[in-house]
Formats: C-alpha cells, sequence, structure tokens
C-alpha cells in the first residue's frame, strides 16, 4: 500500500475520470492496492488494463446516478464532471448514506466572479457579491457562476450530515492534458520561431500540477481531513511570470527561448487572437492554498520539473496534431518578422 496507515482497502467511485486528474488518480489508487470504479459515458476510454471496474451511462439521463448509488456503497466518492447545480443536487440525493466522503472538483473560478475577489484568492474570500454577467462571450463567467451553485449545494447539504470536501483548483498542468494550453506553445517553440506574449507576459501565474491534485485527492480518500470545507490547491511558488513558464518550456524543449513582446492592442491590429496565448487570461485563478497546506498536507513539485514532465509526454505518447491556434502560426511569424525578430 506504500503508507503503513493505508492498509484499509478504500473502494472509490470516480464520476468522470478517464481523461486527465481522474486517468492519474485512478492509476494511483490502483497501485496503492485500492478498488476504482469508473462512471462514464465511453467517449474517452479506460487505460487501465482492466484493473479499474467501468460503468458506462450519462449522469443526465433521469435516475442514472440514483440507480447507482442505490446498488452499491463507496467509501468515497470523486465528482468530476459536476458543472450546473442540479448535476450535484443529483448526486447529493444518490449518494447521501451511500458513501464516506464525496470529493467535488470544483475551480478558481469560483472568485474571478467575485466582486472585488483578491489575489491571491483564499477561502474566506468565497463569499459575498458577485459581477455581472459580462457582455461579449459570458462562457467563462457563467462557468465560475454555476460551479458556484454547485458549491453552495454542497455546503447546504453538508449542513444535514452530506459528508464533502471541495477542492478548488486553477489551470492544471501535466501529462494527458486535453486542454493542449503548454502545449500550444511547445509547438511554437520547436518550428524555431519566437512566441508571440501578448504585452510580455509579465503578469504573475500560480498553476498546479497534476501530479500534486492527485496525491491530495488520494490523502483526501485515505484519510478523515476536510470533511465539510473547500480547500484551494496551488503551486506554492510566488513569483513566477508567465514569460518565465514560457522559456521554461523552450529550456525543457532543448530550445533557447525566443520570446516577442508584442502588445495585446498589436496582436489585434494584426488579427491575431490573443489565445495564440492560451495562458494570457484574466480567467486564470491565483490562489493562496495555505489552508491545505495546513490542514491536508499539501505539497507542491517544483515547477521546472513538472514543466519538463509535461514536454516529455507531450513530445513522446502525447504528441498528436497541434493545437486549433496553431492555425495562426504563419500570421504569427509574418508579424514577428516586421518587428525585426
Amino acid at each position: 500500500m506504500g503508507r503503513a496507515d493505508e492498509a484499509r482497502r478504500v473502494k472509490t467511485l470516480l464520476l468522470g475520470g478517464t481523461r486527465f486528474i481522474g486517468h492519474h488518480l485512478a492509476e494511483a489508487l490502483l497501485a496503492r492496492g485500492h478498488e476504482v470504479t469508473l462512471f462514464h459515458r465511453g467517449r474517452t476510454p479506460s487505460d487501465h488494463g482492466g484493473a479499474a471496474r467501468e460503468v458506462l451511462g450519462d449522469r443526465s439521463a433521469p435516475g442514472a446516478l440514483a440507480r447507482l448509488g442505490a446498488s452499491e456503497r463507496f467509501d468515497a466518492v470523486v465528482d468530476f464532471c459536476a458543472y450546473r447545480p442540479e448535476e450535484t443536487r443529483a448526486a447529493i440525493e444518490a449518494f447521501s448514506g451511500r458513501t464516506g466522503r464525496f470529493i467535488h472538483i470544483s475551480t478558481g473560478a469560483v472568485y474571478l466572479v467575485r466582486a472585488g475577489a483578491p489575489r491571491p484568492a483564499r477561502e474566506s474570500d468565497y463569499d459575498g457579491p458577485t459581477i455581472p454577467r459580462p457582455e461579449g462571450d459570458p462562457g467563462e463567467w457563467e462557468y465560475g457562476m454555476l460551479k458556484r451553485g454547485c458549491e453552495d449545494a454542497l455546503a447546504a447539504a453538508g449542513l444535514a450530515g452530506f459528508p464533502f470536501t471541495t477542492l478548488r483548483l486553477p489551470i492544471v498542468h501535466g501529462p494527458r492534458d486535453h486542454t493542449l494550453r503548454l502545449h500550444s506553445y511547445l509547438w511554437r517553440a520547436l518550428d524555431g520561431g519566437p512566441v508571440l506574449l501578448p504585452d510580455g507576459g509579465t503578469e504573475p501565474v500560480r498553476h498546479l500540477y497534476v501530479g500534486d491534485a492527485v496525491e491530495t485527492l488520494a490523502r483526501l480518500i485515505e484519510g478523515g481531513r476536510g470533511l465539510g470545507r473547500a480547500f484551494n490547491l496551488a503551486m506554492e511558488e510566488d513569483h513566477l511570470r508567465l514569460r518565465d513558464l514560457v522559456e521554461e518550456v523552450f529550456r525543457a524543449a532543448g530550445r533557447k527561448p525566443r520570446v516577442l513582446d508584442v502588445p495585446a492592442h498589436a496582436l489585434t491590429a494584426a488579427g491575431l487572437p490573443l489565445m495564440i496565448s492560451p495562458l494570457t487570461t484574466r480567467w486564470a485563478s491565483f490562489l493562496d492554498p495555505g489552508e491545505a497546506r495546513r490542514e491536508l498536507g499539501f505539497r507542491s513539485t517544483g515547477w521546472r520539473a513538472w514543466v519538463q514532465a509535461t514536454v516529455d509526454w507531450f513530445r513522446t505518447a502525447g504528441r498528436g496534431p497541434p493545437p486549433e491556434n496553431h492555425g495562426h502560426r504563419p500570421r504569427e511569424l509574418e508579424l514577428a518578422r516586421a518587428r525585426g525578430a
């Protein structure tokens, strides 16, 4: 089992869990000798050699979770794919009295929709008024608001004894990352041209390595800490800038960093979307993991190590077609030449 205090075999249900964080968590739990059941739609194949039990289904189908909850009891349930309050309420109803712990995977976006929420955001910053629906594309705002609804449903159920824990995550990196955000910079580093960073990438970032999320989840599943509370997870380094992260992608790929500072307005004027740098966004949360350090024993992996691990995976097992935003690359290089790069 790996630790003397982890001798009990834990029966865990993962709702979702075949793509990124959940895949790694299933691997870790199986390696520790636990029993894992994956409930998913079958769109992303499981890759555990038959060691994990799979139940195919759609949680949005009427009664799907209720039938699952009625069929057996789980020591722990981890919900990776609740995006609407009604989905969380259905899970609460299905697993009330049927699990010893329910872990909800939430997001730092719950702070970004708060009016005047500080950076870094702490758990105590959750309560308070939210900002109005923004003009244009409100998708990220809606995501944060709906996840707040999920959290609020859990908090209300917790008052009645439902054994939940919420983990609020920022941007997560690591092998199998399907968002391809870091991959976007790697593709550009490998073609020999510069990465164009809107406004120089000087904003501080505080992301998370998938392995650190998994270790914290495994500890929660095996132990009794953190019931009835929400915790932030994030890297512990304070002074990392987006520019530093992008330059490290070059180094991890064995290339000399080439980063070109371009004002955001100049990119827009050239017909380039800011998403050519997908980590340049106001919707990237900046979290304080202090409570998780104190209460859960959370520790983060050094950021250079996880950049290297992520780049290594992308260059081997993860190397597929380029990210969609790479279609803008010819225009990026043309702009770089015009600016003397």
